[in-house]
């Protein structure tokens, strides 16, 4: 690397995002302007899979990785782990505290949230809802204050009705995917009462990203709403990574430059 490259990398700060999953992740770095200059991979990072310790140091692993691809050799300004398994305010106090001890020069500051908040934040900047239907059910909503509401996302065990897992497990029930589809819908429907009244009135109403295949029959069953008259389905152009990154940027009160046309696409719409 010449003196002029990594004197011109130093003179921007940068904001890193982790898309964590159970059986692998995916980091991407951001520059202060919203240019993507790094991306990586890594293995599945969930804390209760792995442990805090093999979690935190495969976290670290991916963010070093970033930083020697896009030449930069200082901390993050800011680091945001949307990771699967970190729902609890417990326990990401204690992957922020372990990630500050163990890994001081990774990011001066680091935020912790759920998945379903990364993949949000990399659709809109507003809010929405999430609707995971893969090999489990999650369903979040997350309002223009920061408000978050769930339904769901208890692992097959509790109940994920309306996942592939529950889909994979029974036999009986491999060919009720409609069925499946509108207990998605009532996922919806259980936290429609929190919806703050902006986001239904915003263009193409309501957005709900989705990720998994599951929800495609679910349409039929949200004949019940009460107060959601139209709907957009999103899907995502780009990982969760990049929400992750943005809101790492967020907890610190700086906003990231960002496309969100171009992070996600309205694949249907229609009214209620």
């Amino acid at each position: 690397m010449h003196l002029f490259e990594m004197t011109e990398a130093d003179s921007f700060e940068y904001f890193g995002g982790l898309e964590g999953g159970a059986t692998h992740s995916k980091f991407v770095l951001i520059r202060q302007d919203g240019n993507v200059v790094a991306r990586c991979e890594g293995q599945g990072t969930n804390q209760w899979l792995i442990g805090q310790d093999e979690c935190l140091k495969r976290v670290n692993g991916m963010v070093e990785e970033s930083k020697k691809i896009a030449g930069i050799d200082k901390p993050l300004k800011s680091l945001c782990l949307s990771m699967s398994g970190a729902d609890q305010e417990e326990a990401q106090k204690e992957l922020i505290d372990g990630m500050k001890s163990r890994y001081p020069t990774a990011s001066t500051n680091v935020f912790v949230t759920s998945d379903t908040a990364g993949a949000i934040a990399t659709a809109t900047e507003t809010g929405g809802i999430v609707l995971i239907a893969g090999t489990g059910s999650n369903c979040q909503l997350i309002n223009p204050d920061n408000s978050e509401y769930r339904c769901g996302g208890w692992g097959h065990l509790l109940g994920d009705e309306g996942s592939g897992a529950k889909e994979e497990n029974d036999k009986l029930c491999q060919q009720m995917f409609t069925d499946a589809g509108h207990i998605l819908a009532k996922h919806v429907l259980a936290v429609e009462p929190k919806v703050d009244q902006s986001l239904l009135d915003s263009p193409g109403g309501l957005h709900v990203v989705c990720v998994g295949s599951v929800w495609k029959s679910f349409l039929n069953g949200l004949k019940d709403a009460r107060r959601i008259k139209k709907i957009s389905f999103l899907t995502l152009e780009e990982c969760g990574a990049v929400g992750a990154s943005s809101l790492s940027a967020r907890s610190i009160k700086f906003k990231l430059p960002m496309d969100y046309s171009k992070n996600a696409s309205i694949f249907f719409q229609t009214d209620i």
